[in-house]
């Protein structure tokens, strides 16, 4: 097949997917598919020249390797956007997103699709954002988009950034940035970041703080009533919650030579959390009332993480321990007050958690018969340790506390594999890996109970590059998921009364994935990456009932389907220089027998119709920029054995002005969720709703206002 047979085959299969002649593909809109089908016929550069502003004196250069189909943006190519930061950049790569994998099972291979200098992130507690956050952009020489399979780094696979720096002197960036909330007439001031980094010989260093400081809230009104539609209660809503969340950190490292290095990780988090929604209730017999729900967060993090790497006989070796704990207090309290009556009842209910992560690993990775492989080992350990107080409201106004179970889990977790990564033909490269794991999950409290699993893992990942503009990726997984440990304990939610009884017999879910992802080099007028997926899973964790009661528990089976779709498109071909649109649209299926009814739905609480459009203009020859985007998704229902709850959200647009050159500084002035508002229903049911008897209905709207954002950032 040629490569001009191929797009017309692609262009047509998006064609009927536009004409509702492929499952749940048919809601998207024709032009929208027409489009992206043109765009995909459209003739691009072999070499990939000329992506972005063509006035600019930049160049995209798309390697003659076939093999690699590497795409390399040299630093200059983002001056038009004026970049503080390694991740100022790589946001503005066409056609990519980040995908982070701080919650991936223990440390494992690599998974986000962020590299630096061709090394995998081990961190846990930071993000790929907040890591290249506090690279200087001066720094960085030149970002890679490279084929995953290409890196030998096993694990990645489709388009992987790879961001390639020289600490050379000390430098430093800095942001802040302040909201102002319409709604709720507050604001947030104390959000900001810090960091210097630079090099001295063979030794580099970062220290950095931040506050990833956060406001949100809403007011609205709701009516409930009893299952014939008579009046029970009128609410009047005010909501606001705000979180500081003050860090500290440290990074060292050395480069030797022959390819070794090292590098530590230290860093502290403090987080203080305060938060109410206020009720003003209104009787149908006209008594009016105040429904009080306080809520306080404090917790506390710490994580040390290092790692060496050192040749030792024809290969490398590399290890990799970390250290990750928290502890803190989670206080929620519900009380009504009737005008006429006093104090009418109360609840609050206290957890102390305290978890921890131990993981020590190894990799050795050396060239034998033409590939490039990797014997890899792991152990990791976690715990939680909770304590819980429940308290009931007295008529003196004081709390008594009621009995509720404290408990404990364990995981010690061990894993073995072998990749090897061998290209098949001058274009064609697989890579494969196979992967155990053997666990053992211990629990204590009110019930104790000790079980050991062995579960085999692995992937089979086939790379294809036919031209440098062009290029897909097949990837087949059995993967093992993470388990909430929280899951396994009873919890009081104070604000709903809703309960999880606690669930000894939880299993973490194993499934069956395969992507295929395809990129596409649109020459001048940007990139275009789709990404097609399906998952069939075991155990999947969903509320169940657990001793006549619900928590979180496994499902048999089910399945999980979709398309991903991230586009970059320049403006320049239709004499728009300077400006881009970025585009997102995700579609998701998926389906499970529900527990109680035995009929298909839809995972709870999942989005599964996603869109994000943004628009971007820098003005050629000005300091200037501006900029629009439009987002909005779709969402299953959150169920429970008891209730059922819908919302529905409005689309959210923001408009922004950039100048990047106030004194030196980039000053970015957005007005955010210009709508944004959603409206909710709650159906509550008396005893399990299988028995379909409602108890209650709950309509309301929520009105969560805009918010008005600064945000000043520069370096030194």
């Amino acid at each position: 097949m040629n490569v001009q047979t191929r797009y017309i085959g692609i262009s047509i299969l998006l064609e009927l997917f536009s004409r509702g002649k492929v499952p749940f593909f048919g809601w998207l809109p024709a032009a929208f598919i027409g489009g992206l089908s043109a765009a995909l016929l459209i003739p691009a550069n072999a070499q990939a020249q000329g992506v972005g502003d063509p006035s600019a004196n930049t160049s995209v250069t798309g390697t003659d390797d076939v093999q690699t189909s590497r795409q390399i943006y040299e630093a200059a190519y983002f001056d038009r956007f004026a970049p503080q930061t390694a991740l100022d950049m790589v946001r503005q790569l066409p056609g990519f997103s980040i995908e982070d994998a701080t919650s991936a099972r223990g440390l494992g291979q690599a998974a986000a699709n962020v590299t630096v200098n061709g090394q995998r992130i081990t961190s846990k507690s930071n993000s790929i954002e907040t890591l290249l956050g506090r690279i200087a952009a001066r720094d960085v020489i030149r970002i890679e988009i490279v084929d995953g399979a290409s890196l030998s780094v096993p694990g990645l696979s489709g388009q992987v950034a790879n961001v390639v720096i020289a600490n050379t002197e000390m430098s430093g960036q800095f942001e802040w940035r302040g909201q102002y909330n319409t709604e709720l007439d507050y604001a947030n001031l104390t959000r900001g970041n810090l960091s210097v980094s630079g090099s001295s010989g063979a030794f580099t260093y970062t220290v950095a703080a931040s506050n990833n400081a956060s406001l949100w809230g809403a007011t609205g009104t709701s009516v409930i009533v009893d299952a014939e539609a008579r009046l029970i209660e009128t609410q009047t809503v005010y909501r606001r919650s705000i979180t500081d969340r003050p860090r500290a950190s440290v990074n060292l490292g050395w480069l030797g030579p022959s390819g070794a290095s090292a590098e530590l990780d230290l860093s502290y988090q403090r987080e203080w959390g305060r938060g109410f929604e206020d009720e003003a209730l209104l009787l149908p017999t006209g008594e009016a009332g105040l429904r009080e729900n306080p809520d306080r967060e404090t917790r506390s993090e710490y994580e040390i993480g290092a790692n060496v790497r050192f040749g030792l006989g024809p290969g490398l070796l590399r290890l990799i321990g970390l250290l990750q704990s928290q502890s803190g207090e989670d206080d929620r309290t519900s009380i009504v007050t009737l005008d006429n009556i006093g104090q009418n009842s109360g609840r609050r209910f206290i957890t102390d958690d305290t978890t921890s992560e131990r993981i020590l690993r190894a990799e050795y990775d050396w060239p034998m018969l033409g590939g490039d492989w990797q014997l890899a080992g792991e152990g990791a350990f976690n715990s939680l340790r909770r304590n819980s107080t429940r308290l009931t409201l007295q008529s003196d106004g004081s709390f008594t506390e009621v009995s509720f179970p404290d408990g404990s889990v364990d995981e010690s977790r061990y894993e073995g594999s072998v990749s090897v990564s061998y290209p098949l033909a001058s274009n064609i490269s697989i890579q494969t890996t196979v992967a155990a794991e053997l666990s053992r999950i211990s629990q204590a409290g009110s019930v104790e109970l000790t079980r050991q699993f062995l579960r085999p893992k692995g992937s089979v990942l086939l790379s294809w590059v036919p031209s440098p503009d062009f290029d897909m990726a097949i990837n087949f997984q059995r993967l093992v998921g993470q388990l909430s440990f929280g899951d396994f304990l009873a919890r009081l939610f104070v604000d709903t009364g809703d309960q999880n009884a606690g669930n000894a017999q939880l299993v973490p879910p194993q499934e069956w994935r395969v992507d295929v992802e395809f990129n596409k080099s649109l020459g001048e007028w940007g990139q275009a990456s789709v990404l097609v997926f399906g998952r069939r899973i075991e155990d999947l964790v969903e509320i169940i009932p657990v001793d006549g009661g619900q928590s979180p528990g496994n499902i048999a089976s089910a399945s999980e389907y979709g398309v991903e779709l991230d586009a970059t498109l320049e403006l320049a071909p239709i004499g728009i220089t300077g400006a881009r649109l970025d585009l997102g649209v995700q579609v998701i299926e998926s389906r499970l027998d529900d527990p109680l009814t035995g009929q298909r739905r839809r995972f709870s609480r999942t989005e599964y119709r996603e869109y994000d459009i943004e628009y971007r203009h820098d003005i050629p020859g000005t300091d200037w920029a501006y900029g629009m985007s439009l987002r909005d998704d779709v969402q299953a229902p959150s169920i429970r054995l008891t209730e059922i709850s819908t919302e529905v959200r409005e689309p959210r647009a923001s408009l922004f002005v950039e100048h990047k050159d106030i004194l030196g500084l980039n000053v970015n002035l957005e007005w955010d969720s210009i709508f944004g508002n959603q409206t909710y229903v709650r159906t509550r049911f008396d005893g399990f709703r299988s028995l379909d008897v409602i108890e209650s209905v709950e309509e309301g709207v929520r009105l969560s206002g805009s918010s008005i954002r600064l945000r000043i950032k520069g370096n030194f």
